[in-house]
Parts: C-alpha cells; sequence; structure tokens
C-alpha cells in the first residue's frame, strides 16, 4: 500500500491545468479555434487590403484590427484556455484551500481522505493514467489524483507503478 498526503498549492493547480489541457478533446478544440481563427485573419486581412486599394481607410483600419485579433487568438489559445481553467479551478477548489488530501493506493483501488470525507475509488473507475511534470496522475471522470514523484521512496515509487498496471488502457 502507498500512502501520501498533499495539499493542493498553486504548481499542482498548474498540472492538473494542463493535464486538462492535454485532454483529446481540448486539443481537438483549440485546433478547430486556430484553424478558425486563422481563415478568418486572412479573409479580414484580404478584405482589408482591398478597402485600402479602394481608399476607405477606417474600415480598412477595422477589419486589419479584426485580423489581427483572430491571428492573436490563434497564437495564443493554449494560453487562453489555461487561463479559464485556472480561474474555473481555483473557485471550484475553495473548500479544499490550505486542507490536506490524503490518498491510500493498494491492490483495490484508491481511497480517498479530506476534509470533505472519504471515499473508494476501485481501479476500474480510473479511465487514464500518465506523467506530467514530475507528477503521476490517474483520472476518474473529471477528477484528478495527482502524486509528486519526488515525495515518493524509490520502494513506494516501484509500488505505486506496478499498480497503476490495473488502471485500463
Amino acid at each position: 500500500m502507498v500512502r501520501y498526503k498533499t495539499e493542493a498549492d498553486d504548481r499542482e493547480q498548474r498540472v492538473l491545468a494542463e493535464i486538462s489541457l492535454n485532454t483529446p478533446v481540448n486539443r481537438k478544440k483549440r485546433k478547430s479555434t486556430a484553424t478558425v481563427s486563422v481563415i478568418l485573419s486572412v479573409i479580414y486581412a484580404a478584405f482589408s487590403a482591398w478597402l485600402f486599394a479602394r481608399e476607405v481607410k477606417a474600415n480598412g483600419f477595422l477589419l486589419l484590427g479584426f485580423a489581427l485579433v483572430f491571428l492573436l487568438i490563434a497564437l495564443f489559445s493554449k494560453k487562453f484556455q489555461l487561463f479559464i481553467v485556472l480561474r474555473l479551478m481555483k473557485k471550484r477548489n475553495k473548500a479544499l484551500a490550505g486542507k490536506t488530501v490524503e490518498y491510500a493506493i493498494d491492490g483495490d483501488g484508491v481511497e480517498i481522505t479530506s476534509s470533505l470525507g472519504t471515499g473508494k475509488n476501485n481501479w476500474s473507475a480510473f479511465n487514464r493514467c500518465g506523467e506530467q511534470d514530475g507528477y503521476i496522475y490517474l483520472v476518474r471522470l473529471n477528477n484528478v489524483v495527482l502524486i509528486d514523484k519526488s515525495r515518493l521512496s524509490p520502494e513506494e515509487l516501484k509500488e505505486l507503478e506496478s499498480l497503476l498496471g490495473n488502471v485500463r488502457k
């Protein structure tokens, strides 16, 4: 059995947000947003050039501004998504701010104990696991168990990695 205690800090919140942004659904949304934004940017820039050629400068600058906005959206869509996710997580996690969460991980699953209560999740409840920025994570629906690898002993890390084989891929 591996026991792990943690308090959610800003670093963990950022890693959780990155894990959320790297899901296939969010990557697909970002890709389609960037594609549409680039297309709109090109269209607005072309119409802007056409208006400048016809010496309608006020509308040309307006469309050029829209082209720039859509180009910025395409370039910084991940940063924008990260900002939104971090804000939502901060609101959602106020109940656990500064409080300790304990995980007990064994052959049956993961038991989670916090100030909100205690629960046991069998391995079949988790749909994926992985590593991100020095953390091991387990995902169940929209909840994530996050474990800092550097805070585990080599024996605990080896045992945890063998237990992660129970998560369906």
